[in-house]
This record gives C-alpha cells, sequence and structure tokens, in this order.
C-alpha cells in the first residue's frame, strides 16, 4: 500500500479534508477526524475526478457519521492505489498519443516533400508518364491516409 493509517481511535469520519506537509511536495493526508487520517495521499490521486465526482473525497463523504472497519479504511487504501495506476495509464496513454502525432507529421513533412519533388519532376517535359501516375497515387494515399487518421473520411479533400 501507498498509504498508511498511523493514528487508532474510534475511526468515525466527521469533517474530511486534505492538507499538504510542508515536507512533502506531492503526497498529503486526508484527515477524517480531527485526529486520525490517511498518510501519503498523492495530490493527484486527492484531486481526480470521475463523471465530476472527486473520488477519494467523494468516498468518504459516503460514509459520514460512520466509524470506519478495518474493511474499509483497507478499501480506501486500494482505492488510492487503483486511482494512482490509472493516473499513471491515463499520462502513458496521452504521451503515447502525442508522440504519435508527433511522428505522424513527422511522416506528413516527408511524404509532403516527394509530393513537391514529383510534382517538379511532373513539371519538367521530359518526365515520363509513369512517374506523374506513381507521385498521384501516392499523393492519392496519403490524403486518405491522413484522413482515416484525423477522421476526416473520404471526403477529406486538401491541396498538398
Amino acid at each position: 500500500m501507498i498509504t498508511s493509517y498511523p493514528i487508532t481511535g474510534d475511526n468515525k469520519v466527521e469533517t474530511v479534508r486534505y492538507t499538504l506537509p510542508e515536507q512533502s511536495v506531492h503526497k498529503g493526508q486526508v484527515f477524517i477526524n480531527q485526529t486520525q487520517y490517511f498518510e501519503g495521499i498523492p495530490m493527484d490521486v486527492w484531486n481526480f475526478r470521475l463523471g465530476g465526482d472527486q473520488i477519494c473525497l467523494k468516498w468518504l463523504q459516503s460514509h459520514q457519521g460512520c466509524s470506519l472497519s478495518n474493511k474499509d479504511i483497507q478499501q480506501y487504501q486500494r482505492i488510492v492505489v487503483v486511482l494512482e495506476e490509472i493516473i499513471d495509464l491515463i499520462v502513458g496513454i496521452d504521451t503515447a498519443i502525442q508522440l504519435s502525432q508527433f511522428n505522424n507529421w513527422k511522416i506528413f513533412e516527408k511524404v509532403q516533400f516527394i509530393i513537391h519533388s514529383c510534382r517538379a519532376i511532373g513539371d519538367r517535359a521530359e518526365s515520363s508518364q509513369f512517374n506523374i501516375k506513381f507521385c498521384r497515387e501516392l499523393r492519392g494515399r496519403f490524403i486518405r491516409y491522413v484522413g482515416t487518421v484525423y477522421g476526416f473520411g473520404g471526403g477529406f479533400r486538401h491541396s498538398i
């Protein structure tokens, strides 16, 4: 577990609040009453929202006025672990998407260069019919590829 529940007591959920100790920039404490708290809660986990609800806060508020059992405490700690894993996955997915878009842009630039080169070939009187046909086919395939990747469908038209 990444969290602990260090203070014994009645475990009654009264007032829920998050505090960030001065010595820790990323992990804080979630108090459930004046003395008891969960320790080591990452700030991004505490602030994580799903469907507009702040999950860690909402779970504790649903137990307001009740005393947490050992099972409840362990469940809350598991929720924190799962949310941290979800956040890591989201960051990984966002990074992969950004990298993919960057790589697609690099491919776009390379193909654009090839298409411009093909135009230069097509403009020359000595160019063969094969070269012109090849360049047109390459341009068409690239435009269809960009349309598929970015969701433009078959109707996408772009002048390169």
